[in-house]
């Protein structure tokens, strides 16, 4: 198709991967616990899996999201290319 924007159809699958991976290292890695210990939050690092969790998942969706809609755009696209 003319005039596709693939960057605008690549976007919740960027946004998803790079917020996936932001999340799942802060999940599993001391970091986001070290940040909030030194700006004396420390408290918070108990609730900080409920959210992180959820925002992992939510990210993963996007994700999920963006590689359906870009294989269909790509499979609309090669039947009118072929037609």
């Amino acid at each position: 198709m003319k005039g596709t924007n693939r960057m605008g159809m690549n976007c919740p699958l960027a946004i998803g991967l790079f917020g996936s991976v932001l999340a799942a290292v802060c999940c599993f890695t001391p970091i986001l616990t070290g940040i909030l210990g030194m700006l004396g939050l420390g408290v918070v690092t108990g609730y900080l899996d409920f959210v992180l969790f959820l925002a992992l998942a939510a990210f993963l969706a996007t994700a999920l999201y963006g590689l359906v809609k870009r294989n269909s755009q790509d499979r609309i696209e090669g039947e009118v290319g072929e037609k």
